[in-house]
């Protein structure tokens, strides 16, 4: 027999207008108004970008395009006319092979599409990971992505994104609710920086390129060079890239290999089991997430590389973080040996501004201001200051360890005290 039924790859897109029905209840002439420019809007924007409307149904729509990429930018124009008008519109986009019929579709593309939009916000527009993977390599399109997520009904996990472009509102995927739930996450902890990062931009841009692009990233360097600091602040930079979640690890205490798995089962609450190892029960956790360990002051146990290793390899969107005096050395490791911070040379500075630009200086300033309030670096003080910089070799910790002595002392006086 042959299937003469109309069957399509396209990107199925559904709208809803939200809160219409207490909408009407309060007002049904703003409400009918409402709902007329939404329609408007609707239509017009379809044949601009080659859609089809398949469906009205009252305060929605369901519709088909030939690509995701006509779905995406009808979808931004429709939410940026409907918001100069305030009426608050969900739109959800996925692809999928779907059965064409005179005034419906039908087939499961329908049903993700609608649990896609059910995750949507007001002004948003939500797309599946199918639709991304035909708009992902586009310069005009740019997608946030909001993690992994389970769809009421849906066998396969789903990674959704947020389309963002100018007038579109992107969701804090942490407070996403629909027809489904997000994939449990690991514990997301770090730390409170306690302050702004000084002088390590370019550290910081290098670091985030890497570990995006490697498994295990070692920041290497010396006691007090800063590497805690500017793992916490790659977390925080890179957290929106990791939503099943970024877990930061002190291992400061730990001086014995057998104790760095157990640590790192507390801190993701992985708990002993009968017929499984902690390893396991870690592996298990991470599965398939995509996240981030930093493992902090790995070089007290750093015999324990082995393990690191097996879970890069055991998980594979998983990338791992850690700082150690020394490399692990192994296979899937790329190392970054952190700098102290440039120091203004011996000779007179030409400046004020050209000594602040040395970041050793600049970060001496800015913790000496949260000391002592009335602190500035001065044509009387300046020469002095960049001598505390040079003898403390622009170690952030003992830059700003000097800078909270500032506090009962002068500059010249700490400095005949280093």
């Amino acid at each position: 027999m042959i299937d003469r039924l109309d069957r399509r790859l396209v990107a199925v897109m559904l709208t809803d207008m939200v809160g219409y029905t207490a909408l009407m209840q309060a007002d049904e002439r703003v409400g009918l108004d409402k709902r007329d420019r939404y329609m408007s809007a609707l239509q017009s924007h379809h044949d601009a970008f080659g859609g089809t409307i398949v469906q009205r149904l009252g305060d929605g729509s369901l519709s088909m395009f030939p690509s995701s990429l006509g779905a995406v930018l009808a979808a931004v124009a429709i939410q940026r006319e409907l918001a100069a008008h305030e009426v608050p519109v969900r739109i959800g986009v996925h692809v999928g092979e779907v059965i064409v019929e005179p005034e419906r579709l039908t087939g499961d593309a329908v049903n993700i599409a609608a649990r896609i939009e059910s995750f949507a916000v007001p002004g948003g527009v939500m797309v599946s990971d199918s639709a991304y993977d035909q708009i992902k390599n586009r310069s005009d399109v740019d997608v946030v992505g909001l993690g992994r997520f389970r769809l009421k009904n849906v066998g396969r996990p789903f990674e959704l994104y947020a389309v963002s472009a100018d007038g579109i509102v992107v969701p804090d995927p942490w407070t996403l609710e629909g027809k489904g739930e997000r994939f449990a996450s690991l514990p997301s902890n770090l730390p409170d920086p306690g302050g702004p990062l000084v002088g390590r931009a370019d550290d910081l841009t290098s670091l985030a390129e890497l570990a995006r692009e490697h498994r295990v990233v070692t920041i290497t360097g010396p006691g007090g060079v800063g590497k805690t600091r500017i793992a916490i602040e790659l977390g925080r930079l890179l957290a929106p890239q990791f939503l099943d979640g970024v877990a930061f690890i002190a291992l400061a205490d730990i001086t014995e290999p057998g104790d760095f798995l157990p640590a790192l089962a507390d801190a993701l609450d992985v708990k002993e089991a009968e017929g499984r190892t902690l390893g396991e029960g870690i592996a298990t956790l991470i599965g398939d997430k995509k996240a981030l360990l930093l493992l902090d002051n790995l070089e007290q146990v750093v015999s324990a590389a082995s393990q690191v290793a097996e879970l890069a390899t055991t998980c594979p969107g998983l990338r791992i973080v850690t700082t150690s005096r020394t490399p692990l050395r192994i296979a899937a490791e790329w190392e970054y040996p952190l700098a102290p911070l440039a120091l203004p040379p011996s000779s007179d500075p030409d400046s004020i501004e050209s000594l602040m630009a040395y970041p050793a200086v600049a970060l001496f300033v800015e913790r000496a201001r949260t000391i002592k309030g009335s602190f500035e670096l001065t044509p009387e003080n300046a020469g002095t200051v960049a001598a505390v910089c040079r003898r403390l070799d622009g170690l952030p910790l003992a830059l700003e360890l000097a800078a909270a002595r500032l506090r009962l002392l002068s500059p010249e006086a700490l400095l005949e005290r280093l």
